[in-house]
């Protein structure tokens, strides 16, 4: 070995030849047999059978593929959870060990060393699924046996890793940050623990976790993060640095750690009430919520203080002085308990639960296409969110948008999505979703989220209310969450009779969605260009910050006439029998309809309904956005200006027009044959 690394540094001139060789083989062939046990990559018969020899993966028939399908599914989650397990593990316990990890990857921090963790984790993973697993045998005390040989096989393997493959790496390990074996060891443990436990689990088709501890513990995480939300958001408004104080009971003064702090008593909390008050929180969980509220409010006047003196070192008043602070405590105990009383009452379990995953899938799409607008609409927004956690970056900015939409995620499944039905089109539930987004952009990103900026950074004060183009990505949130919720919801959703809509619909509909608004966008997108004016490109443009030339216009127009394609898609999915059926009974009683339409009818009834539907679409869209929403919208969110509204060009109009035409028509087309 040569060459010495210190934290953060670089590594010196290389590890011994043979121990890298090494390290790179075992790592490749973990690598690899896990990717072919979860179906990643296929291998040939003779590969494929070395690599899962006694594992039962090989599918030759029915049965065999079933189970083949099953120890696929169990590696992924078992990798998936038994590295993230390993690597928090190992962060709390040696954070130092992380870092110095990262070092192999040129730079000696703890998120790369979580990195480099996770990719040695999935390794062993697959190695124990072709190795270690087939020695476990089957029947009562699997999932036991399961978990001592995969606790025994991460500890093992992981330890050893750690303690001499990483060292060899990077150079020898400077005494003064040595990593505790133990520690090390330990995270190692524990991801072979989760691991060898889930594998099993999943295999055996049996639950990781009973049932009531699922539920309870998920209703207690639930449960404290409404509290932390209530209560926290109020101390950093009326007492922005109180929650720093707070922090030094963990650790040090931040209040991202005050807010870690009131997470752990809310699980206390729950865990106290569930003891002493289950069923009277069941009952009334409001009044229990008082009583909770009442008790906090003791807590952070009294008890909080005195635990920041004895442990964080800073000599505060008992009780408090700024009375103002028990507000907030007060709203902490209160959301925490009534929380976990109606979680109760409902008797779900939200690991499970199907509105649970409708939400999950809500969040994520709505998030990312509200965040992917922040960051072309208002990128400055999106970097102060960002200071929510600690760090004003892109990435730490995604995350704080997550977590700020949330609330909103919940109110709109608690509140109108209990009450979406099968008739209740995808489009239906946007809307109402849409109106909700409005009024969460109006009170939470014009005041409370800028407030709650202004409280993290106090020596950066950030303008409240906020008011800019950031106030959109709230409304777009709830119009996508809505629609996306209702969509995963098995309500028995409508569908058409028709035979050219009948198999594999879903997968007909995205190529018929994606070829309609690419025709109908090239078709009003050119009408506009050379009727209307180039300027007109430019215009739309200008709306994403891409109207500086006109090649960006055109992918701006594109990215509107994907929006504007959704939206007819949303509207058309669940009529379309319905449209096809009042056109043919309004055709058979008008005679010149008749003599116009039924040629077409008889013979592509499904493309001449959607392009009739499209052309009243474009009318449509050429009324409210082209005459009267795209002069606006330019006059107040641009630098550019198209003069007064309504904008009478009929060049862009026509071009609206003809867009939703041939969307309609493009749609039809694909749908249909």
């Amino acid at each position: 070995m040569f060459g010495r690394a210190g934290v953060g540094g670089n590594p010196g001139r290389g590890a011994d030849g043979r121990v890298v060789l090494a390290l790179l083989g075992g790592l490749l062939a973990g690598a690899l047999a896990v990717l072919v046990a979860t179906g990643v990559v296929s291998a040939p018969d003779g590969m494929e059978g070395v690599l899962t020899a006694g594992s039962g993966m090989a599918m030759s028939s029915g049965t065999q593929s079933a189970t083949g399908n099953r120890k696929r599914r169990a590696t992924a989650y078992a990798g998936l959870t038994g590295a993230l397990a390993g690597a928090v593990t190992t962060y709390f316990v040696s954070a130092l060990h992380l870092r110095y990890m990262g070092t192999i990857l040129q730079s000696g921090s703890p998120t790369r060393g979580m990195f480099l963790f996770g990719i040695v984790a999935l390794a062993l993973t697959g190695l124990y699924t072709v190795t270690g697993a087939k020695f476990v045998g089957r029947g009562s005390g699997f999932v036991r046996r399961s978990a001592t040989t995969g606790l025994a096989f991460g500890g093992i393997l992981g330890g050893l890793f750690s303690l001499f493959v990483v060292p060899a790496l990077i150079g020898s390990t400077p005494s003064s940050i040595d990593p505790a074996p133990t520690g090390v060891v330990l995270g190692w443990a524990v991801f072979g623990l989760v691991m060898g436990t889930t594998y099993a689990s999943v295999l055996s088709e049996q639950p990781v976790l009973p049932a009531y501890v699922r539920r309870n513990g998920t209703r207690a995480v639930a449960s404290s993060l409404a509290g932390v939300y209530l209560g926290g958001l109020a101390l950093i408004i009326i007492r922005p640095p109180h929650l720093r104080f707070v922090g030094t009971i963990i650790a040090s003064g931040t209040q991202q750690r005050g807010l870690i702090f009131l997470l752990l008593v809310g699980l206390l909390l729950t865990l106290t009430i569930s003891r002493v008050a289950g069923v009277r929180a069941e009952q009334a969980p409001f009044s229990t919520g008082v009583f909770a509220g009442i008790g906090m409010t003791v807590f952070g006047l009294f008890v909080v203080p005195a635990l920041v003196s004895a442990i964080g070192g800073w000599p505060l008043q008992v009780p408090i002085g700024y009375f103002p602070i028990a507000f907030g405590y007060f709203l902490f105990g209160l959301g925490t308990a009534a929380s976990y009383g109606l979680l109760r009452r409902r008797e779900i379990d939200l690991v499970t639960d199907i509105r649970s995953t409708a939400t999950l899938k809500g969040l994520l799409a709505g998030g990312t296409v509200g965040g992917v607008l922040l960051y072309v609409l208002a990128l400055p927004h999106l970097l102060w969110l960002g200071t929510i956690l600690r760090s004003g970056s892109t990435g730490r900015g995604f995350l704080a948008w997550f977590i700020v939409c949330l609330p909103l995620a919940v109110i709109i499944a608690a509140v109108p999505g209990r009450r979406f039905e099968a008739g209740t089109s995808s489009l239906d539930a946007g809307t109402t979703g849409l109106i909700y987004g409005l009024v969460y952009a109006i009170v939470a990103g014009a005041a409370l989220v800028p407030t709650v900026i202004d409280g993290v950074t106090p020596l950066q004060p950030y303008p409240a209310p906020y008011v800019g183009l950031g106030l959109l990505a709230y409304v777009v949130f709830g119009f996508v969450f809505a629609a996306v919720y209702r969509d995963s919801l098995p309500l028995g959703e409508p569908q058409t009779d028709f035979d050219a809509v009948g198999a594999g619909v879903g997968s007909r509909r995205a190529r018929a969605y994606l070829f309609g608004s690419t025709f109908g966008g090239l078709v009003g997108g050119l009408t506009i260009y050379h009727l209307g004016g180039p300027v007109y490109m430019r215009y739309i443009g200008s709306l994403f910050k891409l109207g500086g030339s006109f090649e960006m216009a055109w992918v701006a127009w594109f990215i509107l006439s994907l929006v504007m394609g959704g939206l007819f898609v949303a509207l058309l999915r669940n009529k379309l029998d319905d449209y096809v059926n009042s056109l043919i009974m309004t055709t058979s009683r008008n005679r010149d309809l008749r003599q116009l339409l039924q040629p077409a009818l008889k013979q592509a009834s499904v493309t001449t309904t959607a392009t009739a539907v499209g052309l009243a679409y474009g009318v449509a869209l050429a009324v409210v956005l082209g005459a009267v929403g795209l002069p606006l919208l330019v006059e107040n969110l641009t630098a550019f200006s198209m003069g007064p509204a309504p904008n009478l060009d009929g060049g862009t109009l026509l071009g609206f027009v003809l867009y939703g035409g041939f969307l309609g028509a493009g749609y039809g087309l694909m749908l249909e044959f």
